[in-house]
């Protein structure tokens, strides 16, 4: 919709603090539209490009995007990257200016209460290898769009050098590399490839026809996932390969098979007296990322009866993190009569152990759609918190966004990355603001001190409490993650203040 220089594209190489916005007049943040946004009702029938070009002015701006038009007068003088760029889309389709600059923005969301209705199609376009599924319908007078969860398509090409998988996903979302996991075995020259579509997973897998040397992958147009096979023989394969069991197969997250892969620690970093980051270096032509909230399980060798899950740190938190695709980093406090942590210790570099494939159904689109969000965190319970950190200010940062961490430990000793979060708190003072609460302070500690209950989380977030605050409940995030018995505690205090269900996230293994 616009090139404002606040609105950074997800693979910009700018940092987010480079960034520079149209000052606004008093009263005019993305707040302040959120709470004050007009309301009009959509009609059923729809708009054509003539009528919507008619409408191209900024007293009687509408622009379409993704097929629905909408009535953005009221939000010209809202918009962070000022008058001018808005009206370049004004009285058009403004859906490729709009991907183009920041696709990652909820629409939808922020302009739910200004749609006038549905473009018609009167022109022509090019349709991707398999359809996008988009519905329409009006309840109660208002349109909301909603795309069901469908297979995704694949097919698959080669030439003299290369073999290429294509997958085409058929799901509204932002496809992010994370999202695509890929396992290639040079033992059984197999390769495992997995497509993570919130809540279910698309798997690919083949016992190849010939040997390669290198696996990669592209993304294109948000759309196609493009793999790239690089064979070892320059000649051509009469077929993929045979397929393994499951081939083509789309299911939910949970039912996966436990794929095991091996990996080798490649660095140990020291945090407190009893935390560490652990870096694991894949084998060769093997991709992954895990994706914000989800998990991996590790497992030793020689005990396999031990397996543990753990969220990676992200790089953007802190800079001794490493999780490119050929690493992952890993946050674990050591017990030192642990069962599990006190064996991992003894791990050197260079050792190999086993880690699965991404785990978990956390699905991002709840931080997209969140306007508010609140993370308690205990202990190494703060990882998960660290992706919806890094996706909220480093990423994709909007000012309508409020972030809040309550992060729980025993002593000041036991304060993980604590310089890292106050370095993003001092950064966005605005959106980001973290309270340390110790159960077992020193005399010398001045901040909170007590463990989980009602009462603190009245006194450290009031807001929580207040009925009405403006905000519907898909606006609103907050999620617990810690030991087991915290976690079920801070979703049971949460209730108890009459916070919706549905905007509450517990984290578990």
């Amino acid at each position: 919709m616009s090139k404002s220089r606040n609105s950074l594209s997800p693979n910009s190489a700018r940092g987010i603090d480079t960034a520079k916005k149209v000052p606004l007049a008093p009263g005019r943040s993305l707040m302040d539209w959120i709470r004050n946004a007009p309301k009009r009702s959509p009609r059923r029938s729809s708009i054509s490009e003539d009528e919507l070009a008619q409408h191209n002015t900024e007293q009687d701006c509408w622009l379409a995007v993704r097929d629905i038009v909408y009535d953005v007068t009221a939000y010209v003088a809202y918009h962070p990257g000022g008058r001018d760029q808005i009206m370049r889309g004004a009285g058009i389709d403004a859906t490729e200016l709009f991907n183009e600059y920041h696709p990652w923005v909820n629409v939808e969301n922020m302009l739910k209460t200004c749609v006038v209705g549905r473009l018609s199609m009167t022109k022509k376009f090019k349709m991707p290898l398999a359809p996008v599924l988009q519905t329409l319908s009006v309840n109660g007078g208002i349109v909301s769009t909603s795309a069901p969860l469908e297979k995704p398509f694949f097919d698959w090409m080669q030439d003299d050098n290369y073999v290429y998988l294509f997958v085409t996903i058929n799901q509204e979302m932002l496809l992010r590399k994370e999202y695509v996991t890929i396992i290639h075995s040079n033992d059984t020259n197999e390769i495992k490839v997995y497509v993570y579509i919130k809540s279910h997973c698309f798997f690919l897998g083949f016992k190849l026809s010939g040997q390669i040397i290198s696996v990669n992958f592209d993304i294109e147009n948000n759309k196609n996932i493009k793999i790239s096979l690089e064979k070892k023989e320059k000649s051509a394969w009469k077929k993929i390969g045979a397929a393994l069991s499951d081939n083509k197969s789309f299911t939910k997250v949970q039912a996966l098979p436990k794929l095991k892969f091996p990996t080798y620690l490649e660095e140990k970093t020291q945090l407190t007296h009893d935390s560490f980051l652990f870096t694991f270096r894949h084998a060769k032509n093997a991709i992954l990322r895990v994706p914000i909230g989800r998990h991996v399980h590790i497992l030793l060798p020689n005990n396999q009866s031990l397996i543990r899950p753990y969220t990676p740190v992200p790089k953007a938190v802190t800079s001794r993190s490493k999780n490119d695709g050929t690493q992952t980093t890993l946050l674990i406090k050591v017990y030192q009569d642990g069962m599990f942590t006190s064996k991992l210790s003894e791990v050197k570099i260079g050792d190999k152990i086993l880690m699965s494939i991404p785990e978990g159904a956390f699905d991002l689109q709840k931080v997209q759609d969140a306007v508010s969000i609140t993370l308690f965190a205990a202990g190494t319970g703060i990882t998960p918190m660290l992706g919806i950190i890094q996706h909220c200010l480093i990423e994709q940062f909007l000012e309508i966004r409020k972030l809040r961490l309550i992060f729980f430990n025993k002593t000041e000793n036991d304060m993980m990355l604590k310089e890292d979060l106050e370095k993003l708190a001092v950064k966005f003072p605005n959106n980001f603001k973290i309270t340390h609460v110790l159960s077992a302070s020193s005399s010398s500690w001045n901040g909170k001190t007590g463990r989980i209950s009602e009462n603190l989380v009245r006194e450290i977030v009031p807001q929580i409490v207040v009925e009405n605050d403006d905000l519907a409940d898909d606006e609103k995030l907050l999620c617990a993650c810690g030991p087991k018995p915290f976690t079920d505690l801070t979703v049971q205090i949460l209730k108890r203040l009459n916070v919706s269900e549905s905007c509450i996230y517990p984290f578990s293994g």
